[in-house]
């Protein structure tokens, strides 16, 4: 899965040109859920659904990581 958002990091930043703010705060979001899917067992971009987004909605709240 890192491969795959290195990949659409590098798109955004040369295609949608993100600036280096958002840049790094994509790359941190993606970072954190990256880690919660590979902790509860989701190897593959394939396997994300909405049982496994809705966990981690769940999880961010707990955590006072959802921003607005």
């Amino acid at each position: 899965m890192e491969f795959s958002i290195e990949r659409f990091l590098i798109y955004a930043k040369t295609q949608l040109a993100f600036s280096k703010h958002t840049e790094k705060s994509y790359r941190f979001d993606l970072k954190e859920f990256s880690d919660f899917c590979r902790d509860n067992g989701v190897k593959d971009g394939s396997e994300i659904n909405t049982v496994v987004l809705r966990k981690y909605l769940s999880y961010i709240t707990s955590k006072n990581l959802l921003r607005n």
